[in-house]
């Protein structure tokens, strides 16, 4: 047999070097600002900024490949920029010096200012080569394969019949591109003269450790990758975000007062594919209606007393194509676009031909957007952008991912740019009562994630109720609202249980915690609506529009000086922070759930709070130094965690869910010493104990994975 090199590596064939390899980058930055003096009172300002940044991406992530393959780092690009223009304006309100009686204006200090920005972000991350020609990545040669006829002895006819096709030799040419994977095919075709049982067709070329198109080179040890092992990656990253913002202030009597207002949309696109994987789904798709062979035209020729009887392949998918199951659409365009008839029957060697054939003639618009997604195997991911790569000009509607076909019956699969919609507002005041001084004011926040999500997180079709249900009788502890479970999804003919929310019961009303106990021999049984059947697939009558999220935010700060050296305070703050991970809709998780068990985002997730509570004292030791000391307790609500979504019909999955909380108590002391000669200096020390169901997002990881239930359970974090 043939074994890599590496396989017989020792300590003495490395060295060591003082820096990693390959990880240069070229960066600019550029940022500027115009302030406009329109009058006593009036400015306007103008400003931007932008950074752009390449460099290989030589991290964590790819640690693996410094000892051996350090030219195949990827290449990491983005380019940044903002705009913005703020207009700003101070009333001033002075007392009339020829009335010295005259008393001040009841609003002073006027001062408003609105602003407007436009942010834009891009990131590429490729092959710094090969760049965004995919059909290049993993190319390691142009392979030409010939074959005969193989036949058989038919005894009934007495005849050597044609019963497939053998390949009896494969010529390789080496790639240019990628000579290190070239490489080693070359060095395996060189060890062995002879084809014959070495390299007359493929199965013999992988058994040798040979590489094909679409092949990466094995790791060293399980550790490292190996010479040639490209990046098998193409992503594209298109992000921006348009903002308004308006706040203003004025004292007022005796109270200070500020109002505010901001509104944002974002607008985020994403394209990823998996290049190096589509050699092998070229193989797939190519041929596949002309595998057998068409008996009713046989050709009989005559060696000697032999009679030898042959067939033509058999088109499988006869006609134009439209939707064609038999024939692969890459197949028909590939015919197409290589001058053939795309009707014939034709054998097509893809790894013949050359990768610049491919993206010169549609690239991966030769495939249907169906054939890249791969029944949730997906070659490629996307929103915003089309399965070949392309930005979308039109924004399309959910339903279009369901419905939407090209001219040939193709579905096309559109996916939406993601495009949360954040506004709030806020009002504060600043006033002194007696001697107490207070800070008092309310924000309200409005989230709309403005996308769809799960009509029920525990079932990919709608689903009838108890009201919905009357042909059977139900607890009357039960609600109508409670999601009914029978005993044959197909046939139902009894309940064995119900669900509220996600509390389950079995058929007598009886609360359970495991849903295996009202399940059927293939699992839960939920009552399906009319007209759905679980050979459905999914559409999007089984999701909702997200209902925004409204928070209102209280904010209470008060001081009470005891004297002029010191001084009790307090304040109570609600905080809340948007879901900025895995609250995405990607139809493709649902679409695609029967045939995978990955995780899936959940697009209806809601914001996290905090609830800050503080009490402390502060103290005047000198003129120049304090000491301060401070009690608080925090709440932590509606966290994001794992969860999973046990029972879930037709299978359990896992997602994100607000179920974490947890509390933080704890103290303060600080010593702050002003600028005395030339020290400053601040001291301090906090003492806090956090409690709580989980630290990140991940805690409940391993429980989840080993099929455990959402336990919740309050440990130190």
């Amino acid at each position: 047999g043939v074994f890599y090199n590496t396989d017989f590596l020792s300590p003495s064939d490395f060295e060591e070097v003082k820096y990693r390899q390959n990880i240069a980058r070229q960066g600019m930055t550029f940022s500027g600002k115009l302030d406009i003096n329109a009058g006593p009172t009036v400015n306007l300002t103008f400003g931007g900024s932008l950074d752009w940044n390449t460099r290989s991406r030589n991290n964590s992530n790819e640690w693996n490949n410094t000892v051996f393959n350090d030219d195949n780092h990827p290449r990491v690009t983005t380019l940044s920029w903002r705009a913005f223009g703020r207009f700003s304006q101070r009333f001033t309100s002075e007392r009339d010096e020829d009335d010295p009686d005259a008393k001040p204006s009841v609003i002073r200090n006027i001062y408003y200012t609105v602003s407007a920005d436009y942010s834009k972000y891009n990131s590429r991350v490729e092959d710094f080569t090969h760049g965004d020609n995919l059909f290049n990545y993993g190319y390691v040669g142009k392979f030409e394969t010939f074959r005969n006829n193989s036949y058989q002895w038919n005894q009934d006819l007495q005849s050597l019949e044609h019963n497939g096709f053998d390949d009896y030799l494969v010529e390789f040419t080496p790639s240019e591109t990628n000579v290190e994977l070239a490489g080693i095919t070359s060095q395996y075709y060189s060890i062995y003269d002879d084809p014959i049982d070495n390299y007359e067709n493929f199965t013999q070329i992988l058994d040798g450790n040979a590489l094909l198109n679409g092949m990466r080179p094995k790791n060293v040890y399980g550790i490292w990758e190996n010479i040639g092992t490209q990046f098998n990656g193409y992503q594209r990253t298109d992000q921006q975000q348009f903002r308004v913002v308006a706040m203003g202030s004025a004292d007022i009597g005796n109270h200070a007062v500020s109002i505010g207002f901001e509104y944002e949309q974002r607008q985020d696109r994403y394209f990823g594919a998996s290049p190096i994987s589509l050699w092998t789904h070229l193989r797939q798709l190519t041929n596949n209606h002309i595998t057998e062979l068409d008996f009713s035209q046989p050709t009989t020729t005559q060696f000697g007393s032999i009679t030898m009887i042959d067939y033509a392949r058999l088109n499988a998918a006869p006609g134009e194509y439209v939707g064609s199951d038999a024939q692969a659409f890459f197949d028909y365009n590939l015919r197409n676009a290589l001058g053939m008839d795309p009707d014939g029957t034709d054998f097509i060697n893809v790894d013949a031909i050359d990768p610049e054939f491919y993206a010169a003639n549609g690239g991966l618009g030769l495939f249907s957007a169906d054939e890249l997604l791969n029944d949730g195997n997906n070659f490629v991911t996307y929103y915003g952008y089309d399965h070949t790569g392309q930005k979308t000009t039109t924004k399309p509607s959910f339903d279009d991912f369901f419905t939407d076909q090209d001219e040939f019956g193709n579905f096309t699969r559109p996916i939406a740019p993601y495009e949360p919609i954040y506004t709030s507002a806020y009002l504060m005041d600043k006033f002194a009562f007696d001697d107490l001084i207070f800070n008092v004011g309310v924000r309200v926040d409005r989230f709309d994630a403005n996308q769809m999500v799960l009509r029920d997180q525990y079932s990919l079709y709608p689903t009838k109720t108890v009201k919905e249900v009357g042909e059977f009788s139900h607890p009357s502890s039960i609600s109508q609202d409670a999601v009914v479970y029978v005993n044959d999804i197909y046939n139902p003919t009894s309940v064995n249980g119900y669900r509220e929310g996600s509390q389950w019961f079995n058929a007598d009303g009886t609360a359970i915690s495991d849903p295996s106990l009202i399940s059927t021999a293939a699992g839960v049984a939920p009552y399906l609506a009319e007209g759905v059947s679980p050979d459905d697939e999914v559409s999007s009558n089984a999701f909702v529009d997200y209902e925004p999220q409204i928070n209102v935010m209280p904010r209470i700060a008060f001081s009470f000086p005891i004297s002029d050296e010191a001084l009790f305070f307090a304040h109570y703050d609600v905080l809340t922070v948007r879901p900025d991970f895995g609250n995405r809709l990607n139809p493709m998780d649902y679409f695609y759930m029967k045939n995978q068990n990955d995780r899936v985002n959940n697009p209806n997730l809601r914001p996290s709070k905090t609830i800050d509570y503080e009490l402390g004292f502060q103290q005047v030791l000198s003129s120049s130094s304090s000491l301060k000391i401070a009690a608080f307790y925090r709440e932590q609500r509606d966290q994001i965690a794992i969860v999973a979504v046990t029972g879930a019909y037709p299978r359990t999955y896992t997602s994100f869910g607000n179920i974490d909380f947890g509390t933080v108590k704890g103290m303060t002391v600080a010593y702050d010493l002003r600028k005395t000669g030339n020290l400053w200096m601040r001291a301090a020390y906090t003492l806090q104990f956090a409690e709580g169901t989980g630290s990140n997002d991940q805690s409940a990881s391993t429980l989840i994975n080993a099929n455990e239930p959402n336990l919740r359970t309050v440990f130190p974090l």
